[in-house]
Formats: structure tokens, sequence, C-alpha cells
């Protein structure tokens, strides 16, 4: 395979920039960090001060290729490259959905469609890889569940101590791969936003969120969808690929419902509209945009040329993105979406160089 269109680039570890704070749009203060949360960015972020190097936040990598040690890493794979949603029984699936601060008329669904948009999400992906109940993290404002954990309206220590012997399974009995939704509302301070608790606030810090992904960077696939405004600018993927053997190799899949500076919206239908494209599309069967354009399946041209495309051929996150859900969202124009709006698919993998790319296509 022609591999001339890759730059060769070398990458060091500082040379990863800084994180960026953003404010949600809906912010009504819980920007605020509190003492724990300020306890968690020291721990978490990087500290020249004290010599702790943390897990950086970044902005989505630029197209590069770079090389260690003779082995190929593509930040931002090739569309040629597919990459297919095949999940299996030893998946790890993490649902996280979101709440919001702010109690009014305008805003008291958003929790509720968050929740729907992770649990049917969750009974797609479930199905896909027949994966075990005890496989399936759900965490909400609500409650937090995982094998005999359930915690009604969970604080941030009770997501941690769960996180914590996650890792500390996944150590003993490696997981072969992590699924990981997140939907919600933009994080604030670089922290998710689940509840306020009666001393404080329930956030999950992504410093500590990636620095569990971390720990999932030599599996078979990382597969994480965000749905959230302003998704785009948070890369969780592993940020590192030292000590790999030398005999495996990685397929990372990083989906963001909007661009930098985009929004997230509402499908009306009691689902985020991003979330309920991807799943629709991995069905195939209903129209993610049938109450905005009222039209249904039957009758939808994107609908029927998708269905086309996928008779003789496997559904993959390419044809997903490029014929599915970035389709549909764009032809909401006039309600409103606009290009910062759009989806946007990123595709990484890791192997060995002497295998070569046509053996990934």
């Amino acid at each position: 395979m022609n591999t001339s269109f890759l730059y060769i680039f070398v990458v060091n570890r500082t040379d990863v920039p800084s994180t960026f704070i953003h404010t949600a749009y809906d912010d009504d203060g819980y920007g605020n960090t509190t003492q724990q949360g300020q306890d968690y960015y020291g721990y978490f972020a990087p500290n020249s001060s004290t010599n702790i190097p943390g897990v950086p936040l970044v902005h989505r990598c630029e197209d590069v290729t770079y090389t260690r040690d003779g082995r190929i890493y593509v930040p931002d794979l090739h569309r040629s490259v597919k990459f297919y949603p095949t999940m299996d029984s030893n998946t790890l699936y993490i649902g996280i959905s979101g709440g919001n601060s702010i109690k009014t008329d305008e805003y008291k669904m958003f929790e509720y469609d968050c929740y729907k948009s992770m649990s049917d999400m969750r009974e797609v992906i479930k199905g896909q890889g027949n994966i075990p109940d005890e496989n399936i993290v759900s965490v909400s404002p609500d409650n937090l569940k995982f094998q005999d954990i359930n915690i009604s309206k969970p604080t941030t220590a009770d997501i941690i101590n769960t996180f914590e012997m996650i890792k500390s399974m996944h150590t003993l009995k490696p997981f072969s791969g992590l699924f990981l939704h997140i939907v919600g509302h933009e994080p604030c301070y670089d922290g998710f936003y689940l509840r306020k608790t009666y001393y404080s606030k329930c956030i999950i810090d992504l410093y500590y969120l990636k620095s569990v992904i971390e720990y999932f960077k030599y599996c078979k696939f990382i597969v994480i969808f965000k749905d959230m405004c302003n998704a785009e600018e948070y890369d969780l993927l592993p940020a590192d690929f030292n000590d790999r053997p030398e005999s495996t190799y990685s397929f990372y899949v990083q989906y963001s419902s909007s661009r930098k500076n985009g929004k997230s919206y509402d499908s009306r239908s009691n689902s985020r509209l991003f979330s309920n494209s991807i799943v629709t599309g991995f069905k195939a069967q209903y129209c993610p945009i049938s109450t905005f354009k009222n039209i249904s399946s039957s009758n939808c041209y994107l609908c029927n040329r998708y269905r086309n495309l996928i008779i003789h051929n496997r559904i993959s996150y390419n044809s997903l993105h490029e014929s599915w859900v970035k389709p549909h969202m764009i032809a909401l124009r006039h309600n409103g979406v606009k290009e910062c709006d759009l989806p946007i698919l990123q595709l990484r993998y890791v192997m060995d160089n002497t295998n070569g790319l046509e053996s990934m296509i």
C-alpha cells in the first residue's frame, strides 16, 4: 500500500500543549471549583514545581505521523483504514450521563435526555459484543452501578473508588477493550458535572478520567464517544505509547459530537441528537431527524442511501460517520445547526511497522 501521505514527525512528551479551560454555556456558578476539586487538579494536572508529570488534557492532535523505535503511530488515520465497531464479551463499557445545575422548566428534561441516550447506547453496544452485565458501568446523577455496587446519588469519592477498583481488576485480569460514552454539558474547569451534593458538587475531573483511560492503552481497542458542547476540545485518548509489546496493536476511536465552540443538540425524542444518530445508525432502522423534518425512515433519502451502502458491507465507524450521522446533522442546517456543531471522527492505531498497513484494511 502506498504510504506516501504519511509525514514523519518526532513528538516528545514535553511537546504536549497545556490544557485549556472553558465555561459551560449555561453555567450558574458550578464552575467555581471547590477545595476538593482543586486538590484533584493539583494531583492529576502536570505540576512542574513538584516534578509530577500528571496526565495532560490536550487539544485534538494535528494530522501528523511519527515513529518511535521503528514503529508507526498515527494520531488521525487516513480514511482508507476502516474501524469496525466489533466488541467482545471481555469489553468494559462505561456510560456516564451528566447533570444540569439549573433547575428550570427549560432544562428539566436535560438529565433524563442524557440518561436515556446513555441507556440506549449501552443496549446497542452490549448487544454487539454480548457484553455481560458485570462488565457494564453506569454513572448518572441518580445512581452508580457496577457489579454489586449500586449507589444512589453518588459523590465524587464514590466514582473514584469505583474507577480505582476497575483499574485493579484490569491489572489482575485485563479487559480486551474499553468503550466509554460520556454525555452531558461541556466540562467546566476541566470537570464533568453530575450533581450538587450537600457540601459541594459531584464532578468527574477530566485529568482523573484520562488517568483511568491510560490504564487501558495496551488493550486491543479503545472507543470513546463524547456528546457535549465543544466536545472536540478534550482529547481523552491515551497520549503515550512507550513500552508497548512489539507483538500488539491497538485501534483507537474518538467520536466527538461537536467541534471547537460547537453545540450539542436535543433530538426532540428524549435523547441527545448525536447519541441518537449513532444508535439509529448501528441499527439502520429509524431516521434520527424524523422529529425535525416530519419524515419517516422509509422516505428519507439519507436513510435509504445508507442502507444500500451497507447491504454488502459491514458498518464501520467511517461509514457510520460519513454516510449517516454527519449527513443527517447537515440536513438540519435550516434548524440552526452550524459547521462547528457537526461531529468529528478521529481514528488512530498503533501497530508493528513490519506488518504493513494492508493487514488493517
